[in-house]
């Protein structure tokens, strides 16, 4: 980020961009989060910067397997394993 660690002003942490989204897009914050969290949002106010080097993580999702999924989790759970 162009500082040391000790030097930046680290005032809070979030675990959902979406309480950060307005601090950021009126200039009191800066945000660090993963590519396409904020796509619901305007964002011609707020700058994207890749980070490098590249950082990459991979997600697993697991389930029940002889549970039934209904409603949203069901209809979540059959995208996913369409998309496989």
């Amino acid at each position: 980020m162009g500082e040391k660690l000790s030097r930046l002003n680290i005032f809070a942490t979030h675990n959902i961009i979406t309480n950060v989204v307005m601090l950021v897009a009126d200039g009191i914050a800066s945000a660090l989060t993963v590519e396409g969290a904020v796509n619901l949002f305007e964002n011609s106010r707020m700058v994207f910067r890749p980070l490098y080097p590249e950082l990459s993580m991979t997600t697993v999702l697991a389930w029940k397997k002889f549970q039934p999924n209904f409603g949203a989790a069901g209809k979540f759970l059959e995208h996913i394993k369409s998309m496989c």
